[in-house]
């Protein structure tokens, strides 16, 4: 079936979203960050991986639901978001307290800004820093911001080799030798991601706060 089928009329509730980790939870699998899983990896397992690009607040949001159900993700911020200001003291704040609800807070990589800034590699780098800096959180992971735009996983896995990070999201162990399901443009490509409880052991799943909601769509925007 088509994905065009699947998304008409799909629920992109906060209720439909912990009916389908409920149910990964259920049959055995370990729902859990990116770092809790490279520590501690189970036979079973779905990785929760949050990109916040445009909103933070929708980020937050999903945070305090998902810990109010017993659910720890993995959560990566951008610091060129024209959408939010992550160094806000506010938003400080509301990192550290996500930290302390269990979530992993990584940073999520812009490509492309050589042409105004520095090479690639020193931009990330940059990024890194800063990140680290101006939030006081150490960053053990990341992902990369629309990476099809600029240079794929080779670029994030040179990035990679000039950081202390521990892991990128898209190497072969989460990305290629795993399942990996995205709702990104609020779209599923394949089936949605609570089809393959039981159809496949390990699953790399990317869900994009923004597309989420209590009740109707425009909390996320």
């Amino acid at each position: 079936m088509d994905n065009q089928t699947w998304d008409k009329g799909y629920d992109w509730t906060y209720k439909y979203y912990l009916e389908g980790i409920t149910k990964f939870k259920a049959s055995g699998y370990e729902v859990n960050t990116f770092l809790s899983t490279i520590e501690n990896t189970p036979k079973k397992y779905l990785i929760l991986r949050h990109d916040v690009d445009f909103n933070f607040e929708s980020a937050y949001q999903m945070a305090n639901f998902e810990n109010q159900n017993g659910i720890s993700a993995t959560y990566f911020f951008r610091i060129h978001a024209a959408g939010y200001n992550l160094f806000s003291v506010q938003n400080i704040q509301k990192l550290h307290e996500m930290k302390d609800m269990g979530h992993e807070i990584g940073l999520h990589v812009d490509h492309g800004l050589e042409y105004y800034l520095s090479d690639e590699l020193s931009n990330a780098q940059f990024q890194l820093e800063a990140f680290e800096k101006l939030t006081g959180i150490t960053v053990k992971g990341f992902s990369s911001h629309e990476p099809a735009r600029y240079g794929g996983v080779a670029v994030a896995s040179e990035i990679l080799k000039t950081t202390k990070c521990l892991y990128h999201a898209y190497e072969d162990r989460f990305f290629s030798e795993i399942k990996y399901l995205s709702d990104s443009t609020k779209r599923w490509r394949e089936e949605p991601f609570d089809h393959y409880v039981d159809v496949l052991p390990r699953l790399q799943v990317l869900i994009h706060p923004i597309w989420w909601h209590l009740n109707i769509p425009q909390e996320g925007y």
